[in-house]
């Protein structure tokens, strides 16, 4: 069936793969228990009607496939990549999306990821009720991957998976609950995006995304000339206390087994029988094994030469099956599928070596005496400064040019200070006194700003060169006692205390210079002054050609705001990396030291090149965007939301598994947001406040700080951004007397708010209310034009990917 295809609408293929979502329940409040007909595809789509029909000109095909997990066979995988390759090779198809059944929904979407030759959308959805319930999911279910796939805006994503509102990628997602409807998770990784109504947002992508447009984008499984008959045989075998080994035996004696993905305990472990019973199915039948975890999440490795023994890193057991199922029809050679393993079944992102740097910042402390020099002259020779002042001016600066040269900061501090008194003391004109005792204090600024290095490791090695900013925070503070990490107390350290305590082992890893920032990284007494200086100094440490990365340590209570204005405000496109600590340095499991080591280990890789800034706690690093503070007191709190984090750095082994959008733009201008600081100082900054919302929520605090001239106002609503009444009056008096702009952002911790058409009420988007803060702050300091701050929201605060072109 096809609905208009005269139209201008995008053309997707709607694969009829059967499952719950064409299935029928025994009564409409039972949808855990199956009986009656069963429906088509086509049915479902006639009840998303009309509404459908404005979004894309669809075409229905019947697979002949149930989608059930109990009946699929390998023809039928087969037959399913056949046709959507069939499908997609037309030049008035667009997209294709299969529904089936969500049981082995994520079997089948990972098969076709590793299949499809096509970089054209595919997305797989279904439901998790059936047609005749109460709430039957699959209408939206539907709608949205036609929307999905319609927008085209997965082009080169392979295969994605859609499931209540929200889309991952096949290698990832997994169902998590049997009956739920919001079963599907993509585990550490999180999503992709999401459909919120007609707008479709891609926030993340899959690493494949690199290799869009070239021969190499799509696997080595070129299904074309292959028969059922061909497919090699894999299967799962579960371990467990005491798990006997028997199985183990007689799969590896089944002439049609070759291979065997063991789900273990922990980091791969399985049972001391079917251990034994592993090694004789390799030695006697030459069984490729693969070894998975069960917990869900983690990776698993297994050193190179380990014959027949493949770390399935962090694929799922099932996942890991279909892999080995396709490598071994491809190859019998373990070492091609260990390969195969590590780059198919783990792609990573690695724009090292990219990045566009900008130049050196000019105003560094030799132009800036030479600017002062040249300041004092030229008012001697104006008339303006008597010869015996300019003599005695010019006599500080040639000593502080003299001390600088020889690297001495502290003299040359003292003599700059001595200048700017005698500016103060004995120059009369005031507008000259002002502008020479501020070129003197520019000056105090540049020597003060890079600070003066705490430790350099042996810079003659080829390693990389990472600077670490040391900003203070929990990672240098102590604990009352080591077993109260919640109390804290006793004298604080520096991070090159901390870095000392992971040497040797990080001299092996980067070149490390410590720079100390002056800022002690806490929440209460965080400034506007400090959030200049440290993006200044760290662009002038990436603005240094033989420094490769930034990692700063600074406190957790407020990473995810500091890491968000690094993100909005450095202009190198080299890693940077915040990083920090739960417990004090003083403590039983003190986690500063593995979170040091592995922000300097993900820097030192330049794998996050382009990135943007990106937060490292508890093995795991996230998008400045989207990552947040989750408990108060845990390692474990940093999560990247719906999202989910980029990768995860395992030992020495760095795994850039996501990336954030702004990586298309990687090595352009066009990488940096417009909010350069080069030139604006603190006192610069616009002002901006949050406003919470709840139950008759008083709207005296939107009256007080519309009033004091505050610029703009955050309000976390509950909800979809919803507050009280008397807010919203007070709203639109704030807007309507004082031109404020507010931004509407939710407190649930998750979803979108938009807001159109409303003069200066702009929606935050995902953003939470502390990270809308930021960018209302920075848009307003950059612009006073509501429309303008809205457009900043919707492209800088939310960059997606688009690769349909």
């Amino acid at each position: 069936m096809a609905s208009a295809a005269d139209t201008d609408l995008p053309n997707v293929t709607v694969l009829d793969a059967g499952g719950t979502i064409v299935s029928s329940a025994v009564g409409r409040n039972r949808w855990q228990s199956y009986g009656g007909p069963r429906v088509t595809i086509r049915d479902i789509k006639d009840r998303i009607s009309p509404e459908i029909d404005g979004v894309a000109d669809v075409t229905i095909k019947d697979t002949g496939i149930l989608g059930s997990s109990a009946a699929t066979t390998a023809a039928e995988l087969l037959k399913l990549t056949k046709m959507t390759d069939a499908e997609l090779a037309r030049p008035d198809v667009d997209a294709v999306v299969i529904n089936t059944g969500t049981n082995i929904m994520e079997e089948l979407a990972y098969w076709s990821d590793l299949t499809v030759r096509s970089p054209k959308p595919v997305v797989f959805t279904g439901a998790m009720r059936q047609q005749n319930t109460f709430s039957f999911d699959g209408l939206a279910n539907l709608f949205n991957a036609i929307t999905l796939a319609a927008s085209e805006k997965t082009t080169c994503f392979g295969t994605v998976l859609l499931m209540n509102d929200v889309f991952f990628a096949a290698r990832e997602v997994t169902k998590t609950d049997a009956v739920r409807t919001d079963t599907f998770e993509g585990g550490r990784l999180g999503a992709l995006g999401m459909v919120d109504e007609l707008k479709v947002r891609t926030l993340h992508a899959p690493a494949r995304v690199q290799k869009c447009g070239t021969a190499g984008w799509a696997t080595p499984f070129d299904l074309t000339d292959v028969e059922a008959g061909d497919l090699a045989k894999a299967e799962i075998v579960y371990s467990y206390l005491e798990a006997d080994g028997e199985p183990v035996a007689a799969l590896a004696e089944d002439a049609d087994v070759d291979g065997i993905v063991t789900a273990g305990h922990g980091a791969g472990g399985i049972s001391t029988e079917q251990s034994a019973l592993r090694a004789a199915a390799i030695a006697n039948e030459d069984v490729v094994f693969v070894s998975t975890t069960r917990t869900g999440d983690g990776s698993v490795y297994v050193a190179d030469g380990t014959r027949n023994i493949i770390g399935g890193q962090d694929l799922t057991p099932q996942k890991a099956r279909v892999l080995l199922q396709l490598a071994l029809t491809f190859t019998k050679d373990p070492e091609q599928i260990r390969a195969w393993f590590k780059t198919v079944g783990s792609p990573e992102f690695d724009l090292s070596g990219k990045a566009s740097t900008p130049e050196p910042p000019t105003a560094t402390v030799d132009s800036l005496l030479a600017a002062a020099q040249a300041d004092v002259r030229a008012a001697r020779a104006a008339g303006t400064l008597s010869t015996g002042t300019a003599t005695l001016l010019l006599d500080r600066l040639d000593r502080a040019v003299a001390a600088y040269a020889k690297n001495d900061r502290a003299k040359t501090a003292s003599y700059v200070e001595a200048f700017v008194d005698r500016a103060e003391q004995r120059v009369d004109d005031v507008a000259l006194r002002t502008a020479l005792v501020k070129a003197g204090e520019d000056v105090l600024a540049a020597l003060t700003t890079p600070g003066a290095p705490a430790v350099v490791t042996a810079a003659d090695t080829p390693l990389p060169n990472v600077t670490i900013l040391d900003a203070g925070g929990t990672i240098t503070s102590s604990a009352v006692a080591r077993h109260k990490w919640q109390t804290y107390g006793g004298p604080g350290i520096t991070i090159k205390d901390v870095y000392d305590r992971i040497s040797p082992e990080i001299t092996t890893v980067a070149d490390v210079t410590i720079v100390p920032t002056g800022i002690a990284g806490s929440s209460a007494r965080t400034t506007a002054a400090e959030l200049v200086k440290l993006t200044k100094m760290t662009d002038a440490e990436l603005a240094k050609p033989d420094v490769d990365a930034v990692v700063i340590n600074t406190g957790t209570n407020i990473m995810e705001e500091l890491a968000y204005w690094s993100d909005l405000t450095v202009r190198s496109q080299k890693p940077v990396v915040f990083t920090g600590a739960m417990r004090q340095q003083n403590t039983f499991s003190f986690d500063g030291l593995a979170n040091l080591f592995n922000a300097v280990t993900l820097a030192a890789s330049q794998k996050t090149t382009c990135f943007g800034t990106v937060l490292l706690l508890n093995d795991v690093f996230f998008a400045a965007r989207e990552v947040t503070k989750t408990d108060a007191v845990r390692t474990d709190t940093f999560e990247g939301g719906r999202l989910g984090a980029l990768g995860m750095v395992d030992e020495d082994r760095v795994r850039t598994l996501h990336g954030p959008a702004r990586v298309t733009k990687c090595g352009t201008d066009e990488w940096a947001t417009p909010f350069d600081l080069s030139a604006v100082e603190g006192d610069d900054l616009a002002k901006a406040e949050i406003v919470y919302s709840y139950l008759e929520a008083d709207s005296t605090p939107i009256e007080v700080l519309a009033r004091s001239g505050v610029d703009g106002i955050v309000t976390a609503g509950h909800g979809a951004g919803g507050i009280s009444t008397s807010q919203s009056i007070e709203r639109a008096a704030a807007v309507r007397d004082e031109g404020t702009v507010f931004v509407s952002t939710t407190r649930t911790g998750d979803g979108s708010v938009y807001v159109e058409g409303t003069p200066n009420v702009i929606g935050g988007l995902d953003l939470t209310p502390q990270k809308a803060r930021v960018l209302l702050q920075l848009g307003l300091t950059f612009s006073k034009d509501p429309e303008q701050v809205r457009t900043w929201f919707s492209t800088i605060g939310s960059p997606e990917f688009d690769l349909s072109d």
